[in-house]
């Protein structure tokens, strides 16, 4: 819940004046009016008082907030907030914010409910309330003012991020617009930085120690396979691993996985992914356990286990290749739970 308390109304005064129809020529009732009058006035006065006092203590209706972008004044207590980066949504919607409506195009083969909403999400947006802005990482100004956001959160990763920073000016003229870079940040840096932006910080703290907890509940007991770990991506993008910096390994570490020896070379601007060959399989996924992300266009662990070159990896000769759910790919708070609920079917010492 925000800090922050709506102001108290003004105290209604008394509406009825019955000496008003009735002063006639009588002296004794003209007093009783004029008394009548001056007790009305005395109480219209401490009603103003008592009105003003409170409006005084009250929170004020903006908060200043430091960005990236500059200092932005936003609402001490957004109602309709209209988040362009799933990837923000999450924590967001964790942290009890307001969301109105959300972008929730993400790419990677990301599965969704029948609603429309990331699966781990876990029907948090339709708790919510939430409308579904956009499917893609594209922006319609138009279509966003007719979301009526009274504050506007973009950024996070990706291509979401890149286009809302070249479009931050004109997203700044519908609304307030909070900017948040966290290409270089872990989930949890992003989850502490909007808890402090929206007032939210008790929050975000109690959510961060609800994960420590469960990562300490999941892993005690369990039959890790044997390490290092290579994470792997085959579909329709090609053949992918994941770099040891990116977000989704790091994830991958608090649950004990240790990373291979990095072999391959990400793309310039891409800190997340390095493209790789077929010639260059067996060169690079050499750890002896091997995670495979599943999504919509990703080949099955079941199909790789019977190609030529995959199935000669020590992961597979192992039998330690198992799949991993894409929407942890990039975390945010439930991504990251969402990977803790994966790791102990998967893992855990009652699986």
């Amino acid at each position: 819940m925000s800090p922050f308390s709506e102001d108290a109304p003004s105290p209604a005064g008394d509406g009825s004046l019955t000496t008003r129809r009735r002063v006639t020529a009588s002296l004794r009732l003209t007093a009783v009016a004029a008394a009548g009058l001056l007790a009305l006035t005395a109480c219209g006065s401490g009603g103003s008082g008592e009105s003003t006092a409170e409006a005084d203590n009250a929170a004020p209706a903006t908060r200043t907030v430091s960005t990236e972008m500059g200092d932005v004044e936003i609402p001490s207590e957004p109602q309709r907030i209209v988040s362009l980066n799933p990837t923000l949504t999450g924590d967001l919607l964790s942290l009890d914010a307001s969301v109105a409506s959300t972008a929730v195009g993400m790419s990677g083969g990301v599965r969704y409910d029948e609603d429309g909403f990331p699966v781990h999400w876990n029907g948090a947006a339709q708790e919510a309330g939430v409308e579904i802005f956009s499917t893609t990482a594209d922006i319609s100004l138009e279509a966003l003012a007719s979301a009526e956001p009274d504050l506007i959160v973009a950024g996070g990763v990706g291509r979401p991020m890149a286009t809302a920073r070249d479009m931050y000016d004109q997203l700044s003229a519908v609304a307030p617009t909070i900017f948040i870079d966290s290409s270089d940040s872990t989930w949890q840096e992003q989850l502490t930085t909007l808890g402090e932006m929206l007032g939210a910080e008790d929050k975000a703290a109690e959510l961060l120690d609800g994960y420590e907890t469960r990562v300490a509940e999941v892993t005690e007991g369990a039959d890790l396979p044997e390490q290092p770990t290579n994470v792997a991506s085959s579909g329709e993008n090609g053949i992918q691993t994941l770099t040891n910096e990116s977000p989704g390994m790091r994830l991958l570490t608090d649950f004990g996985f240790e990373p291979a020896e990095e072999v391959a070379t990400p793309e310039e601007g891409n800190k997340e992914w390095a493209p790789v060959s077929e010639e260059e399989i067996a060169d690079v996924f050499t750890g002896e356990t091997l995670l495979v992300y599943e999504s919509q266009t990703n080949t099955p662990v079941s199909e790789l286990a019977e190609d030529a070159l995959w199935s000669k990896l020590p992961a597979f000769e192992n039998d330690s290749a198992f799949p991993i759910p894409t929407e942890v790919r990039r975390p945010d708070y439930l991504a990251a739970m969402y990977a803790a609920d994966w790791f102990e079917q998967e893992f855990g010492a009652q699986s």
